[in-house]
């Protein structure tokens, strides 16, 4: 895990600054006292109160009414798959690349590939693993930084884990 010189705000400026509003999906669940609280999602189709929503979320970090936002971020891609869904009917599906940072008021964290791999496979409640999600490329954090135009050496120190 990696903890970067970045606000919830500025995480957000920068995944809406790289990639086309229709591409987005984001889903926010924020923390209290280590409980997930209600989640938001945005896409396309209500990506405009995002940054409202941004704003009262990191308010709402700084004030201590939440600890922190987990953020689970997929960027669809122009390239499709095909899968065969739960009643056994082949469809066509976007590629997806997928991120998942953790906001906090020192800033954000991002996970690298086999963290994010490893959380987004398990079901929480039980600890028990689930099958990766179809035409899903699962990333680390660092990549959409990158390609976001993040400069590295924002990066302020690396989080051991637990």
């Amino acid at each position: 895990m990696m903890r970067f010189d970045v606000r919830l705000t500025e995480l957000i400026t920068l995944i809406r600054g790289t990639f086309a509003n229709e591409s987005i999906y984001l889903t926010c669940r924020p923390l209290k006292q280590g409980e997930a609280q209600h989640p938001s999602t945005f896409a396309a189709d209500n990506i405009t109160d995002l940054d409202i929503w941004t704003l009262l979320m990191q308010a709402k970090i700084c004030s201590g009414n939440i600890d922190a936002v987990a953020l689970v971020l997929r960027i669809f891609r122009n390239e499709k798959t095909h899968i065969q869904n739960e009643e056994g009917v082949r469809v066509e599906v976007p590629y997806k690349d997928l991120y998942m940072f953790l906001a906090e008021e020192a800033g954000v964290t991002g996970f690298d590939l086999q963290t994010t791999l490893d959380m987004h496979c398990t079901y929480a409640p039980s600890g028990e693993p689930i099958s990766p999600e179809p035409a899903v490329n699962y990333k680390a954090s660092i990549d959409l930084l990158t390609e976001a135009g993040y400069q590295p050496r924002m990066m302020i120190q690396e989080k051991k884990e637990p």
